[in-house]
């Protein structure tokens, strides 16, 4: 018998409010993804919704989060 090891995934925060923006202005939120599993975690891409947008300071895709570990942007 065995135990499985998987990767798995948190996201911090799940969701972002970024408030009120001035016009010309920008606003950022600081993301981070934790690797709660026991299995190192790769991360294919980020995708970004919306216009206006963007992922800075984000390790260029694929890159790798190993079990306990953070990665922020």
């Amino acid at each position: 018998t065995g135990k499985g090891v998987a990767p798995s995934i948190s996201l911090n925060p799940t969701a972002i409010n970024f408030g009120t923006v001035p016009v010309n202005q920008t606003g950022t939120q600081p993301v981070s993804i934790t690797n709660t599993g026991g299995a190192v975690l790769t991360v294919n891409s980020i995708l970004i919704n919306g216009q206006g947008f963007q992922a800075s300071g984000a390790p260029g895709t694929p890159f790798q989060v190993q079990p306990g570990s953070t990665q922020s942007f």
